[in-house]
């Protein structure tokens, strides 16, 4: 390579010696290196960690811009020992699990596990979780189709004794690490693909946790994300055990207003979601009391107040439940459209709960008056549509077939009942018999 010639004003070429290309380079970085001193990081080492902010477009009305914005996907305070040490020996990112946790199964924008690196090291359940589940994920990635190792069971084991004598210790149980730890090992069960009592005692446990916190102590957006990556489930159990969900209570009900934000209605947080829920949460409460008027034999319950108004309350729960999805259909669904966008299962998820609703409550409406065949004729009618809806939607996102399944159960026994439930011999009867409506229960696999 030849060397570089340095030309003056006045005379010739002069080669450049050593001395004089230092002094050159020195002059040339003497303002970057004083304005690196003045940020404060001049002579640090690169301690890998995340970038405290990102340059990312902005859309408005008017024009495109180039703003600094926190980046979506990053946590603010990430761990730069633990967390990071983490993703590194196990070569996966917990983060990418974020669409298990929420009401939605496309792109996770509200998830408790995007705070895990914040919180990891804060408790040693949740650490242990943590690398139980990381340990997991990366066998799964590999080898599908493996069975579980011994050394991830071995951390799995750890991670259980670890929540246990955290739930053990008064000053620790109702922490939010300690919850999180135990949904953090409701995702293992999903990557161990176990039975599903295993899934179900990690669930209720969570559940459980949730409700001892009190209403009072979702107040922090780690909080908050906990709370909400579990409503689906406290519903779901309160179906299936047919008692009354607790989030009906007002100071429950105050959590789920303060949980809505300004974005899209679909979204986890949005204002639709939100008022889904408000919805359909007393829906078990009214099973439980539809079971006991079938199964009650007393005149004086029979002509209680609140056993008169329960098919008021249900026509209205049906009448509330169509509403929204009268809202629904104004949407821009994806058959509205020639190329579906990543998001469009939102609304058909929301779409397929309230259809599952109105089928629960058609059946509920027609076992407390027999002679109404039209409302067996909803039931059918909404469990048509609920079939139409997994199927769309599995279309746009195939792992939807997991947060499908309740639905598409509940859409599945009542078609294979129709026949029953409609020559059955009670046209004459005020009310259906219990045990038909049980029959039905244990056919979707709840717990009578």
């Amino acid at each position: 390579m030849p060397e570089l010639l340095f030309v003056t004003a006045v005379g010739q070429p002069q080669q450049d010696q050593g001395v004089v290309r230092r002094q050159i380079r020195r002059q040339a970085m003497s303002k970057a290196a004083a304005k690196r001193r003045e940020r404060g990081g001049y002579g640090q080492i690169n301690k890998l960690q995340y970038p405290a902010s990102v340059v990312a477009p902005v859309g408005s009305d008017d024009s495109e811009q180039q703003k600094p914005c926190w980046a979506p996907r990053i946590p603010q305070s990430p761990s730069s020992t633990g967390y990071e040490r983490l993703r590194i020996r196990y070569g996966v990112d917990l983060l990418d699990l974020s669409a298990l946790t929420n009401f939605h199964v496309s792109q996770a924008t509200w998830s408790y596990l995007d705070h895990l690196p914040r919180h990891a090291e804060a408790s040693a359940a949740l650490d242990a979780a943590t690398r139980c589940v990381a340990a997991r994920m990366r066998e799964f990635l590999i080898y599908p189709e493996r069975l579980t190792s011994h050394d991830t069971l071995r951390l799995y084991s750890c991670a259980l004794q670890a929540l246990q004598e955290e739930l053990g210790d008064p000053s620790a149980c109702l922490s939010p690490e300690a919850l999180c730890a135990t949904q953090v090992l409701g995702l293992y069960e999903l990557l161990k693909v176990s039975n599903v009592n295993a899934w179900n005692q990690h669930s209720a446990g969570a559940s459980t946790l949730v409700k001892l916190r009190g209403p009072a102590q979702y107040e922090t957006d780690f909080e908050k994300s906990l709370f909400l990556s579990q409503i689906g489930q406290i519903y779901h159990e309160a179906l299936g055990q047919q008692r009354a969900c607790f989030l009906e209570a007002p100071e429950w009900q105050a959590v789920l207003d303060c949980m809505v934000t300004r974005h899209n209605p679909f979204g986890d947080r949005g204002s639709f979601v939100m008022r889904l829920w408000k919805t359909i949460i007393p829906l078990p409460r009214y099973i439980a009391q539809v079971l006991g008027a079938l199964q009650g034999d007393d005149e004086h319950n029979d002509h209680s107040p609140e056993r008169l108004q329960l098919p008021y309350l249900l026509e209205g729960f049906y009448n509330a439940s169509m509403t929204l999805l009268e809202e629904i259909r104004d949407q821009d669904l994806p058959c509205h459209r020639h190329e579906p966008q990543h998001e469009d299962d939102k609304p058909l998820e929301a779409r397929g709960l309230l259809l599952t609703a109105v089928a629960i409550v058609s059946r509920l409406r027609f076992a407390l008056c027999p002679a109404r065949a039209d409302l067996e004729r909803d039931a059918q009618a909404a469990a048509r549509n609920i079939l139409l809806v997994n199927k769309e939607v599995i279309s746009i996102h195939p792992r939807a077939e997991l947060y499908m399944a309740m639905k598409v159960q509940v859409a599945q026994t009542i078609r294979v009942t129709e026949q029953i439930w409609l020559t059955g011999d009670w046209a004459g009867l005020q009310r259906m018999p219990s045990q038909v409506l049980l029959d039905w229960f244990r056919l979707i696999g709840w717990r009578v």
